[in-house]
């Protein structure tokens, strides 16, 4: 993967300004780590989409709860439709 915060600030449509930045990188690594995780054999095309949908649903939601209207951020973003075809299911094993 080749996503840069500069890539991701852009697509976010986000200022640079040094808080933007420091928020778009800790964003940044989140979401990679989280994408990552969840379907670490997806195209690098795949998975940087869904890094940025997962950074921009983050970033734009409120400090303050509202009930579970930004809960599933992995789902509403969009990232876990597109990383679905490529996600690795672990079943558990009984015993």
């Amino acid at each position: 993967m080749a996503i840069s915060v500069d890539n991701l600030i852009v697509a976010m449509r986000i200022g640079n300004t040094t808080p933007e930045r420091e928020i778009a990188t800790r964003l940044l690594a989140s979401a990679t780590a989280y994408v990552e995780n969840a379907a670490p054999d997806a195209p690098d095309a795949i998975k940087e989409e869904a890094i940025i949908r997962l950074a921009a649903y983050w970033y734009d939601m409120p400090n303050a709860p509202m009930g579970t209207a930004f809960a599933s951020a992995f789902r509403n973003s969009g990232a876990k439709s597109l990383l679905l075809p490529f996600r690795e299911y672990k079943t558990a094993v009984a015993g």
